[in-house]
């Protein structure tokens, strides 16, 4: 019998994207906001004033290298340049992918990722996996999974031994 692999993200600080887009303050929900977070402005850039749920992203001048691995695909290093980034994206596409994400994974405690290209992201962890969900379901078409894990913040012990986290840790 084969195996089937399926993979699991859980509450990482930032994720690779596959293009110049990042998410606005709309891609992510409310509750995914750190106390006291003030959003931006609206972005002025042509595509969200199209109405494009992923407008490239507008402060590039500012944030030079947002889209650099990890937060992107450009200037890639070690490991990930074994294949290429045509067949990262592919591969990203068709794998079995669950997001786990903590509830209350909204707070930047001190290994929370605060650069210019991890925020352009989104303001907390919770905030950038709904928004990277949401991309790679929309952008790519990706058949992946979102759970969010009641109660739980950026914890080890509470994400891998909640009742939801099990059944997709440990498929029958």
């Amino acid at each position: 019998m084969p195996f089937a692999l399926n993979y699991v993200v859980s509450n990482p600080s930032s994720y690779a994207y596959f293009d110049t887009t990042r998410p606005r303050d709309t891609d992510y929900a409310t509750s995914a906001r750190a106390p006291g977070f003030v959003p931006d402005p609206p972005a002025d850039s042509a595509s969200a004033a199209e109405g494009s749920p992923y407008p490239v992203f507008d402060d590039a001048k500012n944030c030079t290298r947002f889209n650099d691995w990890p937060y992107g695909l450009d200037n890639r290093f070690g490991y990930s340049l074994r294949i290429s980034a045509e067949q990262i994206v592919a591969q990203s596409k068709v794998r079995a992918t669950t997001y786990l994400l903590g509830q209350l994974d909204i707070l930047p405690i001190p290994s929370f990722a605060k650069s210019c290209p991890a925020m352009a992201e989104g303001p907390s962890r919770l905030a950038r996996g709904q928004a990277y969900f949401n991309y790679v379901r929309e952008k790519l078409g990706a058949n992946h999974s979102l759970t969010v894990v009641p109660l739980c913040g950026h914890n080890d012990r509470c994400m891998f031994t909640a009742d939801v986290s099990l059944p997709i840790l440990f498929p029958k």
